[in-house]
């Protein structure tokens, strides 16, 4: 495969952007990184502003069109309008996308619609070595033994990280390829995959009264819920304790 077009985005000038992912001393001086909940928030509008210079580039003049004049109808009315969110499976076969998560694939699945196809190599390279750091990406040689790159087809890789920043580049298959003659970490396993990874729908506890929900009673239904981690999120009123599945942080009690 031959690259054109790399991006990198980056939104420290933010401060929400740049302080939800961050290392520092915890109260015990132990060295730390942070991941607050505004990191979802953050990957959008990184990612948002990576396909505004991206896409021009890459899609076809129909999408170009219709983000224009979304774009202009949206400063007509005051961002009253839904933004237009182009067809990127129009300017791509295959998407890399960084594996930072089930969230963060859940989320960015959902936002450029696409299929489970489309995001296999990135949720089964999650699901085989787990999140491995700006690496993650490279582990995503799943395509090629599994025999779907044909020449000329065209792949977008996506990785985000701390920053907040977006990076992207574009990759051309120049030949077609072969799994008889891929030698990669999947070479071995491919026909293992993909498997079935159910998918788990968080839920939530909300104290209706403006009494805060106590420790013990977190822990209580913890314990009834033992594949999920509790993670606390306090809130003005009510306290809300939310539980959701593959959470590196859980609550301190």
């Amino acid at each position: 495969m031959n690259s054109f077009t790399p991006f990198r985005h980056i939104e420290a000038a933010n401060d929400r952007s740049y302080k939800c992912v961050f290392q520092e001393d915890d109260k015990q001086g132990m060295v730390g990184v942070t991941l607050s909940k505004d990191h979802i928030v953050a990957a959008g509008e990184a990612l948002k502003k990576n396909i505004t210079k991206l896409g021009p580039l890459v899609l076809p003049v129909s999408e170009e069109l219709g983000f224009v004049a979304t774009s202009v109808a949206r400063k007509l009315f005051k961002n009253k309008l839904k933004p237009y969110i182009p067809d990127l499976k129009l300017a791509f076969e295959h998407f890399c996308i960084h594996p930072g998560g089930r969230a963060v694939l859940d989320e960015l699945q959902k936002s450029l619609e696409l299929t489970d196809y489309h995001v296999e190599p990135s949720r089964m390279t999650l699901y085989r070595f787990g999140y491995t750091a700006s690496s993650s990406l490279w582990y995503e040689a799943y395509l090629e033994p599994k025999g779907r790159v044909n020449k000329g087809d065209r792949l977008w890789q996506i990785r985000l990280g701390s920053g907040f920043k977006c990076s992207s580049a574009v990759w051309r298959a120049t030949r077609m390829i072969s799994p008889a003659m891929e030698k990669n970490p999947w070479t071995d396993e491919t026909e293992e995959f993909p498997v079935h990874v159910p998918k788990i729908e968080p839920c939530s506890l909300v104290e209706l009264s403006y009494k805060p929900i106590t420790s013990s009673a977190i822990q209580k239904i913890f314990r009834q819920q033992k594949n999920l981690t509790p993670v606390c999120h306090t809130l003005p009123n009510p306290v809300t304790a939310e539980f959701a599945p593959n959470v590196l942080t859980p609550c301190p009690f």
